[in-house]
């Protein structure tokens, strides 16, 4: 039977326990830190990306900029369940969980800070695990409200500048 387990130790031999608590912190909040400046940059540069093509925002064609709104929900979506599943890759790495799915499931309800209710499995170093996720998780949600909101006021403001242009020809 195969093992369910990641291939490589992410931690060297002969480490007390408390070396290797300390390293895998280490390795948990640089992988928070990665997971939040992706997320930052990927949204960065699709609200640029917007900005800079002004036909995607063009209002004369509101079916237009309808879609965009929901292909730009869609892509947030995508970027936050690859998220989820790259912390279920290092939650799986870390030979927390067995099985991946496992793994995705502990990620999910931690990224959506849903609650771990019962989990009663943790060492010292994953105690900090669950917080860092679902700080990221927290973090990442606020980053992509926070697009969401400016390209919905940039829309709303092109609104009102489409109406007094029309009404200042009349």
């Amino acid at each position: 039977m195969a093992s369910t387990h990641w291939p490589v130790n992410l931690i060297p031999h002969g480490l007390s326990p408390t070396q290797e608590g300390y390293l895998m912190f280490l390795y948990a909040f640089g992988f928070m830190v990665l997971v939040i400046a992706t997320h930052g940059f990927l949204l960065l540069s699709l609200v640029l990306r917007l900005f800079k093509n002004k036909k995607l925002l063009n209002l004369q064609h509101p079916f237009r900029l309808k879609l965009m709104f929901v292909l730009v929900i869609m892509l947030i979506l995508f970027l936050h369940f690859i998220e989820i599943q790259s912390w279920a890759l290092f939650v799986w790495m870390s030979h927390y969980y067995r099985g991946f799915l496992s793994s995705v499931y502990f990620a999910g309800l931690a990224y959506s800070t849903l609650g771990l209710y019962g989990e009663t499995r943790y060492e010292q170093w994953q105690q900090a695990l669950p917080l860092m996720i679902a700080f990221s998780g927290m973090f990442c949600t606020g980053l992509s409200g926070s697009m969401l909101f400016t390209l919905l006021m940039s829309a709303l403001q092109g609104a009102r500048q489409v109406a007094s242009d029309a009404s200042a020809e009349v």
